[in-house]
């Protein structure tokens, strides 16, 4: 099974992100006024205002965030600049599997895996990948990041151009 990721979603409804971003914002402003009127209801103090700050983190925690990839993803459509990366290129460059770029040889394993670390010499496999979350850590020499951050350092390119190429816009 396929997972749907935003990038995806925006490719598949870019006739309609101007629906989207508005139906977003009236949900976001719907969850505010909402917060508001709880807040006369439980009034203030510390647990009050921990329980409400839980209760929008979990309702609209990622709605700021996805309203910046669709504003980024209609600015790119409507004024595309060469030579430039946007957020969802970087969204896209993240998901690339650490897997895939990795040139050895990965333990199996569904959750974790184990291999030589490229940044450093060693004998033992102190590499870890974690598969849910795409990123590395190293436990000899302390290196960890994501896919992006994993193709700079192991092919010594820049930012941009590492992006460019996992996202496969070069």
């Amino acid at each position: 099974m396929t997972t749907l990721t935003l990038h995806n979603a925006l490719d598949i409804f870019s006739d309609n992100l101007e629906d989207i971003e508005n139906a977003l914002r009236a949900n976001l402003q719907a969850d505010l006024t909402q917060e508001r009127q709880e807040a006369k209801v439980l009034g203030t103090g510390y647990l009050a205002d921990e329980v409400r700050k839980l209760r929008i983190d979990a309702v609209a925690g990622t709605r700021p965030h996805t309203l910046k990839m669709i504003r980024s993803y209609i600015n790119a459509q409507l004024r595309p600049t060469p030579n430039s990366i946007t957020d969802i290129d970087i969204a896209r460059a993240r998901e690339y599997p650490i897997t895939d770029l990795y040139a050895g040889k990965l333990t199996p394993g569904t959750a974790r895996r184990f291999g030589i670390c490229p940044f450093h010499q060693e004998k033992s496999g102190s590499l870890c990948v974690y598969v849910k979350t795409n990123t590395y850590k190293c436990y000899g020499c302390q290196e960890q990041g994501d896919s992006i951050k994993y193709y700079m350092k192991t092919r010594n390119v820049r930012f941009k151009d590492a992006v460019k190429a996992l996202a496969g816009c070069a």
